[in-house]
């Protein structure tokens, strides 16, 4: 019995929290409209029916209760289910039953009744609606018995509330409907809102993924700057301050550093540079048909000098073909993907061996396969150490890095039809394949930059006037210590477009080859060469000497440039240039 009373009241309390936004509008109803239909009736009206005042007051009263309700002391609120059930009674089944009881031959009140338990449907389900009817009607059906000594219902009465079966059973089932689509509604609400704090929460673990990864890549960044060129600052200052006290061999070594750091910054810088070429679908490829197999000698003397130092690594190569494997490639970018793999086998490693394997696995491919005995790569990263940025787990915080040599090594293999993989030794260490095409039908793309020959001087040779036009006075200084010993030239300075075009129209007929930078910010370096060809009308030689884009040197081409050099440039290129003009 205790059971079913406590699942009665959590039945109405459910009720009540469901009907709690409407009590203060039903408040205002019950004050307005019970007592007003008297008062408008009994004056206007006049029809009969329209006694019991007190009950209407009450019912006000009872009305004006709940439009207070928010000043209830906190002690009285949790009453209010109960007392909010108790005025649904009150003023519908109760009220509407003892005023039809008291009227059964008004078709108003057959009317009103009906309403009146009808409009219960909409604040309660069916089994509270079964409970509050039987409790309401019944206490009509009592008081009536008690104020009228002779208790009589009229013939038609029976047929009146039978006849409110039907739509009392239409609302009831209207209301339930409409409670489990509200239900339904809620549940989507809540479902939604699930799913939403879900997709949020992913996407602010990957937000914070991000933030974390781009704040590794930062501190990379600033370590693989930040440490050359501290190498260069200091040893620079050191030497300009003290250099009186250093020995010519000593100042020799030094100086040796600060090549070698700005070197380690350049090809950092480049790798950049590199990575947004290809990301724009903008990086140029000299094909060329080259034999490979001295190409990896080449690349292991390089790599055993500059970074196997006081580690005891051993490096072997073995080829199951000639000696000759001629296939077609850009050399400069095959060896800039040779150098990342033995340079990151031995960076990773402080003993052991590291093989390279050549095989020729088919008559247009062949097989490159880089052994290390090193820390290996964590199987789930093997793919993804080639995406850029991506560092191994194993080795992020071991060796510097930014996690771009061999996302380019990707890039570049691809551009040769040819593909790159990683797989772990059995034993420890990681392995890298690469497979190229011997003799495939690329696509050769003529490159934009000049490489000739070196053309040996002639000692007779009529010495040659050379124009550098830029603005950069550190350009001029490093220009003159590149043909320091090429004696055979004079330079002729000019520190802008605007100059340049001076130097030119005074003396354009004596000059023998132009330099021109590109970015300057009186005259583009375009600008300039149209001058030159239009209105100055010379066929000089023009070399661009910049860092500019494919597009703008492709323009620079229709236009009749003879070569670019592009910043920076080593002395062997500058001095081929000019030997060859």
């Amino acid at each position: 019995m205790i059971r079913l009373i406590k699942n009665i009241y959590s039945h109405l309390l459910k009720n009540s929290e469901d009907s709690e936004p409407y009590m203060v509008s039903v408040g205002y109803i019950l004050m307005v409209f019970y007592p007003g239909f008297y008062f408008f009736n009994s004056i206007l009206a006049t029809p009969s029916g329209y006694e019991n005042l007190g009950l209407r007051l009450i019912i006000g009263l009872f009305g004006a209760t709940l439009v207070l309700k928010k000043y209830w002391p906190a002690k009285l609120k949790k009453f209010l289910p109960i007392y909010w059930h108790f005025i649904l009674v009150f003023t519908l089944p109760f009220f509407f039953s003892f005023m039809l009881l008291n009227n059964q031959h008004s078709t108003v009140w057959h009317v009103n009744g009906l309403v009146g338990l009808v409009l219960l449907t909409f604040f309660v389900d069916f089994i509270a609606y079964t409970i509050l009817v039987l409790l309401g009607a019944g206490a009509a059906l009592i008081l009536y018995c008690s104020l009228n000594k002779e208790f009589f219902l009229a013939h038609n009465l029976i047929g009146v509330i039978g006849s409110y079966t039907a739509p009392i059973i239409y609302f009831l089932i209207f209301s339930n409907k409409r409670t489990k689509i509200e239900s339904e509604k809620l549940a989507i609400v809540k479902f939604s809102k699930e799913e939403l704090e879900k997709i949020v929460s992913e996407q602010t673990k990957e937000l914070q993924h991000a933030l974390a990864v781009k704040t590794r890549i930062l501190n990379n960044i600033s370590h693989e700057v930040k440490t050359p060129l501290h190498g260069v600052w200091g040893i620079v200052r050191i030497l300009a301050d003290k250099w009186q006290t250093f020995t010519d061999n000593e100042r020799l070594e030094n100086v040796k550093k600060v090549a070698k750091n700005t070197e380690r910054l350049v090809s950092y810088i480049n790798n950049i540079l590199d990575l947004s070429k290809f990301s724009s679908g903008k990086m140029v490829f000299e094909f060329k048909t080259i034999n490979i197999i001295p190409l990896i000698e080449e690349i292991i003397d390089e790599c055993k000098d500059l970074y196997v130092g006081n580690k005891d690594i051993e490096i072997k190569l073995y080829a199951n073909t000639s000696d000759t494997i001629y296939i077609k490639a850009d050399q400069d970018r095959l060896m800039q993907v040779l150098r990342n793999l033995f340079a990151n086998a031995i960076r990773y490693m402080e003993k052991g061996k590291i093989v390279a394997e050549i095989k020729q696995l088919s008559d247009n491919i062949i097989e490159v396969s880089i052994a290390d005995e090193g820390i290996g790569v964590p199987e789930n990263e093997l793919k993804k150490i080639f995406e850029p940025f991506y560092q191994s787990t194993k080795t992020a915080n071991k060796a510097g890095g930014t996690g771009l040599g061999l996302a380019i090594c990707k890039e570049i293999v691809e551009a040769h039809q040819g593909k790159i993989w990683a797989e772990n030794n059995k034993n420890k260490g990681a392995k890298f394949y690469c497979t190229l095409p011997i003799d495939s039908a690329i696509q050769v793309i003529p490159n934009i930059s000049v490489e000739t020959p070196v053309v040996s001087q002639s000692v007779n040779a009529k010495p040659k006037t050379i124009l550098l036009i830029d603005d950069e006075e550190a350009t001029h200084d490093l220009f003159k210590l590149l043909i320091k010993t090429y004696d055979n030239c004079e330079i002729v300075n000019a520190y802008g477009g605007k100059e340049g075009l001076e130097v030119l129209k005074e003396k354009g007929k004596e000059i023998d080859i132009v330099f021109l930078d590109l970015m300057m910010p009186d005259v583009y370096g375009l600008d300039v060469l149209k001058e030159i060809r239009t209105s100055h009308q010379l066929n000089v030689p023009v070399i661009l000497q910049s860092g500019a884009n494919i597009e703008e040197l492709e323009k620079a081409q229709t236009m009749g440039i003879s070569g670019c050099l592009s910043k920076p440039y080593s002395q062997h290129s500058i001095l081929n240039i000019i030997k060859s003009l």
